[in-house]
């Protein structure tokens, strides 16, 4: 969520990581993309992040991951993650 501005165009860049080790996922593996972007333009306050799992036929069990904002671009801006 975008707060304290939000006037012009500001992008995030987002990873998933092991909540575990603290290292950045590899495509593929568990999910098909496992870093990106998001931007949100001008007066715009929320924007999503889709992550969708790799279709590997093997079930999910108590992998633990998280999404981790690691570089802003455009004007200063404040985000926090709900």
């Amino acid at each position: 969520m975008r707060q304290r501005g939000q006037f012009s165009e500001v992008y995030v860049y987002w990873r998933l990581v092991d909540v575990g080790t603290n290292n950045v996922l590899r495509a593929g593996d568990e999910f098909d993309i496992v870093e990106g972007n998001v931007t949100f333009g001008d007066l715009q306050s929320v924007a999503e992040v889709i992550i969708t799992p790799s279709a590997d036929g093997r079930p999910e069990y108590s992998d633990r991951f998280a999404v981790q904002l690691y570089d802003v671009g455009g004007e200063t801006c404040t985000l926090n993650l709900y």
